[in-house]
């Protein structure tokens, strides 16, 4: 098992939650770090300046390279995602139990082109709702899968988009069914 930091829109209440399937959710983390969101895609740079807030998973290995495929770790595509051991305090929100610090793996994205806008809470909450909309103008009809089309956009996760996509990179692999898949059966 492998504990990951998330602080995008996998996180609990977002349409992505679902990849984690039975994965336990160990608790809340803060890491340095700066959080970064282009049309309802978050990610966490490498920039240490500022402060991310996100879940900790605990999740097998065959997940994880699942997930290395999806944020295309291997592939070299798109912005260059990397994934780190980092440091992160998981806090308790349980009267009596004290928070301690953790490593923990995650997704780090470098060179990202100036479309990206920083949020400054280090909450993707903040500025990217649960259905992909910003809170501030609560008007993203966009499909995001029809966007990467018209960009021309070839990173891995343009074919992952939804449910559907990320059960069949699932299927290519050697991972776990997620619940979802499960459920369906």
């Amino acid at each position: 098992m492998t504990l990951l930091f998330v602080a995008d829109t996998s996180q609990t209440g977002y349409s992505n939650n679902f990849i984690f399937g039975e994965s336990e959710l160990k608790g809340n983390g803060v890491t340095s770090g700066k959080l970064v969101h282009s049309d309802g895609t978050v990610r966490l740079t490498d920039d240490k300046t500022g402060e991310v807030h996100g879940e900790v998973y605990s999740i097998t290995d065959d997940l994880l390279k699942t997930l290395d495929k999806m944020e295309g770790v291997e592939q070299g595509e798109g912005p260059v995602v990397t994934r780190n051991k980092i440091d992160v305090k998981l806090v308790s929100e349980i009267e009596g139990v004290e928070s301690k610090n953790v490593k923990a793996e995650a997704f780090i994205s470098k060179d990202l082109s100036t479309e990206w806008e920083v949020i400054p809470s280090g909450r993707a909450q903040d500025e990217v709702a649960p259905d992909g909309d910003t809170p501030s103008d609560g008007d993203n009809d966009s499909d995001e899968s029809e966007c990467y089309k018209e960009k021309g956009n070839t990173h891995p996760q343009c074919e992952i988009t939804g449910v559907s996509g990320f059960l069949n990179l699932l299927s290519e692999s050697d991972g776990p069914e997620p619940a979802a898949k499960k459920q369906k059966q």
